[in-house]
């Protein structure tokens, strides 16, 4: 299965068709915007799509959009990038930077890292083989998870 996300669509390559989501107000289920700026697949095979709306939990067994938003904890709706680390963490890109935990839905506010960059509003990301985190903004900054400073 391939995702064209600047369109919203999903290709499966087994049944050779395409899926086209968008955003429907009336549907709690649908995306939650129809800007999509990152997607990322979990361990478990789930998608997580970054969003001017939100982050959304896509579940492909039943083709339901789970979200998560400023109302939730995300300092913003605007999330431009979505990795995970080591640890099964979402590391989302936004206007203030989050820690999103799926297990138990928590989202973590940081103000900077101890590498020493913000990270602010990244485009471009990238894990490496040792769980480092790579961020693209303005400058590059890599950095270990644990290197972050969370709001009190």
């Amino acid at each position: 299965m391939g995702w064209y996300y600047q369109y919203q669509s999903k290709f499966d390559f087994q049944n050779q068709n395409f899926s086209y989501f968008q955003s429907h107000s009336e549907n709690k289920n649908s995306l939650s915007h129809n800007s999509v700026n990152a997607i990322a697949e979990d361990s478990d095979g789930t998608l997580w799509i970054a969003t001017n709306g939100g982050l959304n939990k896509f579940e492909r067994k039943i083709q339901k959009f789970t979200h998560y938003r400023e109302k939730d904890g995300l300092k913003t709706d605007r999330i431009y990038s979505v990795i995970e680390d080591k640890n099964g963490m979402f590391w989302l890109g936004e206007a203030g930077n989050s820690i999103f935990d799926p297990k138990t839905t928590t989202i973590t506010n940081y103000i900077g890292l101890k590498a020493g960059c913000s990270g602010a509003n990244q485009g471009a990301y990238f894990k490496a083989s040792d769980g480092e985190i790579i961020l693209g903004s303005l400058g590059v900054c890599a950095f270990q998870p644990e290197e972050v400073i969370k709001e009190s």
